[in-house]
């Protein structure tokens, strides 16, 4: 009985662990894959003013003239730090709500 018990408890011990094992290559995988689409799909710009978007639409604050800035796939444009931030929980644009990490051909 006693060895059964050991056993059983290994055994849940190696599932557990294994479960943990697969959620964090999983969890990598995917930050590598949206960091991948983000470099390729998302361009670092300099503001220039003269356009409806003056200000980031997640912290509020004004674009100053020649700042680097992030113009998503959408076309819609983001303090860098910004974006990144919202991209942590989020994959949708906050403006218009495309899904940033649909397959290219999916987008509209």
């Amino acid at each position: 009985m006693y060895i059964e018990s050991v056993l059983l408890s290994t055994f849940g011990s190696a599932v557990v662990l294994g479960f943990v094992l697969y959620q964090w290559i999983t969890e990598y995988y995917e930050e590598r894959k949206k960091a991948a689409y983000f470099e390729r799909y998302f361009a670092k710009i300099h503001y220039e003013g003269g356009n409806d978007q003056r200000c980031c639409a997640i912290c509020l604050s004004d674009y100053e003239i020649n700042e680097e800035i992030v113009e998503c796939p959408c076309r819609h444009i983001f303090h860098n730090e910004c974006i990144v931030s919202w991209l942590k929980g989020k994959q949708n644009c906050p403006v218009c709500r495309q899904d940033f990490f649909a397959e290219p051909s999916e987008v509209a």
